[in-house]
């Protein structure tokens, strides 16, 4: 049972299937610092223990609880039932495979207390590649990944402030430059290094959950239109990506195969996010035009993906959309792999509106 005094942070884990992961998640929450939280961990139907194992660090840590799902419904689904428990003004997200720094919740508050008309804060974080030994920062990929495409590629170096965030990794953290690092590719922001206010996540209705990827971008980007953003430029957190698009490893082991990330699903959720960004916002003449890359790019993996658990027409439908023959698409765009998902001119305007 929670306690009767609220927490200064609640903490919400969905986990599906990863108790071995999940402790070492928990652990790492154990160790913060700052010990006035409450961690709810929302078990979204898994049968590997996960529920009885949760119960009994509760009753040797009450500030854990547990919540149970009735079903399996998505990591956007379990994160909403964390959020519907939630007591504490401020909220942090954590997935069940990653981890964070001792320090995390202590600097995350004091920046929230510094800056409490914030809406989300977010941090660096490490990114972690098991498989090949990759580790890097998130601005180091920034630096020295990403800002060399957006400054020097001609159809990119005029969407986004990038010699701003150059010089200053916080601009990062602004709308325009939200918007324009989704458009090109790369939202800094992570789940496991996300802390943001409860009311204005309640106000929004939470996670989408008819997205089963992207919804943590879809959520980050209302947020970002209706207040500040702040970026603490120190990693605080590590997030793991190993098979993370192609759900191979360990942490997919046990995951069903709708659960599990393939390359077909992971274009087609990055394509959907491009359409969706187009129509909320509008685009400018030089964002479309590098928009309809971008979307042709996408079709274009699509296609590949989809040659090895897809039919043949649905390869096909993609091609086309990615092809010197897109406009032709359109005639077929009522084929269930196109459906919205076909730019057209009407994408060059005020958007449908920051909803």
């Amino acid at each position: 049972m929670p306690s009767d005094t609220t927490p200064r942070v609640s903490i919400v884990i969905p986990s599906y299937n990863r108790w071995g992961l999940l402790e070492r998640a928990i652990a790492s929450v154990r160790r913060q610092g700052l010990a006035d939280w409450e961690l709810i961990v929302v078990d979204d139907g898994s049968i590997d223990g996960t529920a009885a194992g949760i119960e009994e660090m509760g009753r040797v840590d009450p500030r854990i609880r547990l919540v149970r799902n009735a079903g399996t419904h998505g990591p956007a689904a379990a994160r909403n039932a964390g959020l519907s428990q939630c007591r504490a003004g401020w909220v942090a997200f954590l997935d069940s495979d990653d981890q964070w720094e001792p320090g995390k919740l202590a600097r995350f508050m004091a920046e929230a207390n510094a800056h409490p008309e914030a809406l989300l804060i977010g941090s660096d974080y490490w990114m972690v590649d098991q498989a090949t030994g990759r580790r890097e920062t998130m601005l180091q990929f920034i630096a020295g990944t990403m800002l060399p495409w957006w400054q020097n590629d001609p159809l990119v170096s005029g969407l986004g402030p990038w010699q701003a965030i150059k010089e200053d990794p916080p601009v990062l953290a602004s709308p325009e430059a939200m918007r324009a690092t989704t458009l090109a590719e790369f939202l800094w922001v992570h789940t496991s290094s996300a802390m943001v206010r409860l009311d204005a996540v309640r106000a929004l209705g939470g996670f989408d959950e008819t997205l089963m990827q992207t919804e943590d971008i879809d959520l980050w980007l209302k947020l970002a239109d209706r207040g500040p953003v702040r970026l603490i430029a120190e990693p605080l957190a590590t997030y793991e990506i190993t098979g993370r698009d192609v759900g191979t490893g360990e942490r997919y082991a046990n995951q069903t195969d709708q659960r599990r990330p393939n390359l077909y699903a992971t274009h087609l959720a990055h394509l959907d996010l491009h359409m969706r960004l187009a129509r909320r916002y509008g685009l400018t003449p030089a964002q479309y035009r590098f928009f309809l890359t971008r979307v042709a790019h996408a079709h274009r993996k699509c296609a590949e993906a989809a040659r090895h658990n897809k039919p043949f027409s649905v390869s096909l439908a993609h091609q086309l959309a990615g092809s010197q023959l897109a406009p032709l698409a359109r005639l077929v765009s009522w084929l269930p792999a196109l459906r919205g998902r076909i730019p057209g001119p009407e994408l060059q305007t005020a958007g449908e509106g920051r909803g």
